[in-house]
Order: C-alpha cells, then structure tokens, then sequence
C-alpha cells in the first residue's frame, strides 16, 4: 500500500481541511461523486495540486473506509470546484454506511491488484456499428461526444442495436477533470491548462485532428459499404446526436440544472 490518508468531511454540503498522515498537507478541495454515466463505476475527484504533490496520475486506485470497517474501492481523478460546493455524494455514503454529518473515512492508495478494479479506460474510443446498409444505404447515425453530452452515446447504440442503423460514437474525447476537451467531429480542441483544467478557447491541434480523422473514418467504413468509388456522394444522411447543459428557473423561482 502507498501512502496513508486520513480525513474528516461534512457529507451534507461542505468538505472540511483534510490533514495527510503521510506528507506535510492539507486538503482543501475534495468530491466523492458516482460516474456512472462515464462507466468508470465509483470515482474520488480531489484537488490537482495533491495529484501533483502526491504524484497521483489520473484513474489511481484507493479505498475509502468508514469508522466501523465498511471499505470501498474508488477511482481518483481531479477536479476544480469552490469547497463549499462539494460533499460526498449519496451513492458512495450508502455503500460506506454513513450519514449526512461528519464523518471520519480513511483513504488509502493502493495498486490494482489490492482493489479489484480494472484499470479505468482514460484513451479517447471510436466504437462502430456497422448496421444493414441495403436497409439503410448512405445513412449513419453518430454521437461524437457519446458520454459528455449525457446519453447521446447510448441513444445512438441502442437506436442502432435496435433498428439495425449504421452508427458511430465517440467516447472519452471530454474530459475536463483531466484537461482533454477534443470536439471528435472537428478538428478542434480547448487546450488544457496546467494541473487539469482547461482553457475556454479552441484551436486547431494535432490531438484533436487525429481524433476527428479516426471518428470520420469510422463514419465512413459504415455509411458507405458497397458504395466507394462510385462518383456519388459518400452519404445520403448523417445524423449528429447531441446533449446540452443549461441553468433555468422554475416556477418556484429556484435556479435548477437540466439536460437537453
């Protein structure tokens, strides 16, 4: 086991300093929050600058324990947020047994072979379905941002499992927690800053060129069987599938998130 990290959290909303057995530190940011929706099953998200002072590289494994013994593994990854903004989500409470409240929970980094976890997928993925294209000739669906833009990547599979439609996703080209932010369906990328974030302007890079040139290339092996080489245009129809985050009010007057 690497070093030993011990440290107190106000689950309902605030996260308290976190003071490190092992190293002359003190933690100020720190989330344990489900990702799911990227499959990377149960994540720890804490502040870059201890990835960088500890030497923890994105997707390093650890394990929480509560007081009485109740243990589970997580991924770590980092993330900037104000303190007052994080909390230990539901999901990772219930499986620790603790409530809303302070609680003291150990985290200690360890290898693979101690958690169980499979490595976390952090590369970019082209996923293809090639579908019936005598049903379908010149048709593809495509969900280039299939996990950052929440569900679009499920709805196009499923669409394509189910309807036998020709289809491509892209998984994994935005990741802010890490500093990636590729478009996959452009050649265009929001460079990272330095300790994981990213900056707020796009620019024509290397990374994102050869992201968006697999995705078109994979959009092309499965819209254009049997029809290259024929002076026709590649596709008849290409639909893009994609998501949207925005804050509204309701009728309430209470501002709220939601997915489009």
């Amino acid at each position: 086991m690497k070093d030993h990290l011990k440290f107190l959290l106000v689950l309902s909303a605030l996260v308290l300093p976190i003071s490190v057995d092992a190293a002359d530190l003190v933690f100020s940011e720190v989330e344990l929050i489900p990702t799911a929706r990227l499959r990377w099953g149960d994540t720890a998200f804490i502040a870059p600058e201890h990835f960088k002072n500890l030497d923890i590289q994105p997707g390093q494994q650890a394990l929480l324990r509560a007081d009485d013994g109740n243990t589970i593994p997580v991924y770590l990854l980092p993330i900037n947020r104000e303190p007052e903004s994080i909390s230990l989500r539901r999901t990772l409470r219930d499986a620790l047994g603790v409530e809303s409240g302070e609680a003291s929970i150990t985290l200690t980094l360890v290898t693979p072979e101690e958690t169980g976890l499979e490595d976390m997928e952090i590369g970019t993925s082209i996923r293809t379905h090639p579908g019936d294209t005598t049903r379908w000739p010149g048709i593809v669906l495509g969900g280039p941002h299939a996990d950052s833009d929440r569900f679009t990547g499920e709805i196009v599979e499923t669409a394509a499992e189910l309807a036998d439609i020709p289809a491509v996703t892209g998984w994994r080209g935005r990741i802010s927690f890490i500093g990636r932010w590729l478009d996959t369906n452009r050649p265009m990328q929001r460079e990272p800053r330095e300790l994981f974030s990213i900056r707020p302007d796009r620019s024509w890079t290397d990374a994102a060129e050869a992201l968006y040139h697999s995705y078109r290339e994979g959009l092309l092996e499965v819209g254009t069987a049997g029809r290259r080489n024929t002076g026709n245009p590649p596709l008849d129809l290409y639909v893009d599938f994609h998501g949207h985050g925005l804050s509204v009010t309701d009728e309430e007057g209470n501002r709220i998130h939601r997915y489009v």
